[in-house]
Formats: C-alpha cells, sequence, structure tokens
C-alpha cells in the first residue's frame, strides 16, 4: 500500500509542475493582450497571443508598420523573453499553430444599442463604475450633464 501510495506521490508532482507551467503561459499570455488592448495604438488590432515558457507569439491580420509597434508593447510586459509571429495575414506569410495557452479578446465596440443605468451604491464611485461598464468618468460624466464627480446613494446615472 505503501509503495502505490508513493508511486501516486511521484506521478503528482511533475503534474501539478506542467499545471503550474501552463498557468503561468496564461498568465504572461493575458498580461501582453491587456498591454495591447492599453496601448492606443495596438487597441484596435485583432490578434491572438500564446505564450509558452517566456516566449509569446502574436499573430492575426497586422499591417507591418503595426508588427513593430505590437513587439514593442509586447516586451514591456515583465515575463516577456522574445516576440514573434507578428506576419499579416494575406501577405503569403504562414500563420503560426498556437503552442500554448491562447488569450483572444474580441475588438471593442464602442456604443451598444439601448442605454445603460446604474443606480448608485454604497462605496460607488464614478472611476469604479467607468472601469465596471468600460468606459471612462469623463464618459459618464458627459451622459449625466455632471461638471464635478460627485454621486450620491440612490441617484441613477446613465453609464452608456
Amino acid at each position: 500500500m505503501r509503495a502505490v501510495a508513493l508511486i501516486l506521490l511521484a506521478l503528482a508532482v511533475p503534474a501539478r509542475a506542467q499545471v503550474a507551467e501552463r498557468l503561468d503561459d496564461l498568465r504572461l499570455a493575458t498580461a501582453v493582450r491587456l498591454a495591447l488592448v492599453g496601448d492606443v495604438r495596438t487597441r484596435p488590432l485583432d490578434v491572438t497571443v500564446t505564450a509558452r515558457a517566456g516566449g509569446v507569439e502574436i499573430s492575426g491580420d497586422v499591417d507591418r508598420g503595426d508588427r513593430v509597434t505590437v513587439a514593442e508593447v509586447a516586451r514591456e510586459v515583465p515575463g516577456v523573453r522574445a516576440v514573434g509571429g507578428t506576419a499579416a495575414e494575406g501577405t503569403g506569410a504562414r500563420r503560426p499553430e498556437p503552442s500554448g495557452p491562447t488569450v483572444e479578446i474580441a475588438p471593442r465596440h464602442d456604443a451598444p444599442a439601448e442605454p445603460r443605468y446604474h443606480t448608485v451604491e454604497r462605496g460607488d464611485t464614478l472611476f469604479g463604475l467607468a472601469r465596471r461598464y468600460d468606459t471612462t468618468v469623463e464618459a459618464i460624466q458627459a451622459l449625466n450633464g455632471r461638471p464635478s464627480s460627485g454621486i450620491q446613494i440612490g441617484q441613477r446615472l446613465r453609464v452608456r
């Protein structure tokens, strides 16, 4: 019985290491994609980010000038050791096959069809609401005709 427990323990250690490596790859791919979305120059690009052991592959429809910008933004993310695979589609370049966890984020669409409202609760701030509804403090202020950032509990605000 003890031998069986030792064998199971020996098998569990590599499995945990593999899961940890895959989680690290996913975290890195997510960090790079968030950096790309956070940069005004690369936000509108529709790309896929794949990470494996510190290396990042970025694929999608990227122009020649954008490839350099995408690589620059990706290299600024802590943990990125190498960036590759920023080939433009339709140029005859082969799109790399994903070799690790992949993060895909659809491009943002600015305005939904109907307005959206939020009733202010205790602890709410305009900054928090802007983050929650993927907008800006200034946009919420403009939608509600408010020059200041003061809000009150129970107040109904248009957030989109």
